[in-house]
């Protein structure tokens, strides 16, 4: 299942706004939200569309999760 951290940037002051829009859509720790997907199609889509589209935010930096680099 695709994973991704998400950075969020916001306008200064909304950051609790921020979090409480963030809880009603994915589920939110403080201003980094963990998002599952069942596809990179359907993460990239959440992302692209509904995160940063909500109201105040400025900016973000999507980190994804890969699970199959093995260090030696």
């Amino acid at each position: 299942m695709p994973e991704a951290y998400v950075l969020i940037i916001c306008e200064l002051g909304f950051e609790d706004q921020t979090v409480n829009d963030l809880n009603e859509l994915a589920g939110a720790y403080d201003t980094i939200a963990k998002i599952n997907a069942e596809s990179t199609e359907s993460l990239t889509r959440t992302i692209a569309l509904q995160i940063k589209n909500l109201s105040k935010i400025q900016s973000t930096l999507t980190l994804t999760v890969n699970e199959d680099i093995e260090v030696r």
